[in-house]
């Protein structure tokens, strides 16, 4: 939720933006066979993953129209996408990636394997890939300083 507005997406492919208080279809669009990531909302941008048979797309929407602002093939994942200093990070539990692309662009910065993680200290690994990780404000501040 951000400004109000509650932001979902369904197994059907498609993401809702609601209003919080009224339950009121602000928007909906259809990004992929499935949606089973919860997105994160920063900077007036929607972002969320969404499954296909043959791929996984990481996406970027217009809050406020649900227009795509761009996407960016990604590895299965089913977990939160998370957001820190203008990057936006996704576990992919299949295929045992960290993907961190740039919020403004969708353009790959970095893609590394769990085990690279494991050497790091404070749980790294298992704080970056957790789907509902309970304090995402210190998780973000652990993960950006160790990236």
């Amino acid at each position: 939720m951000a400004n109000g507005v509650v932001y979902f997406g369904t197994i059907d492919g498609y993401v809702y933006a609601l209003n919080a208080s009224t339950g009121a279809k602000l928007w909906s669009t259809i990004i992929a066979d499935g949606v089973y990531s919860s997105p994160a909302v920063a900077n007036g941008v929607v972002f969320i993953s969404g499954s296909s048979s043959v791929e996984n797309t990481l996406h970027a929407l217009n809050a406020n129209t649900g227009a795509q602002l761009w996407s960016s093939k990604v590895g299965p994942n089913e977990g939160t996408v998370a957001l820190a200093n203008g990057v936006v990070y996704v576990c992919s539990e299949f295929d045992g990636m960290v993907y961190a692309l740039n919020a403004n662009t969708g353009t790959k910065q970095s893609v590394r394997r769990r085990w690279m993680l494991r050497r790091l200290r404070n749980g790294l690994l298992a704080i970056a890939c957790l789907s509902h990780p309970a304090d995402p404000v210190g998780l973000l501040k652990r993960v950006t300083h160790y990236l």
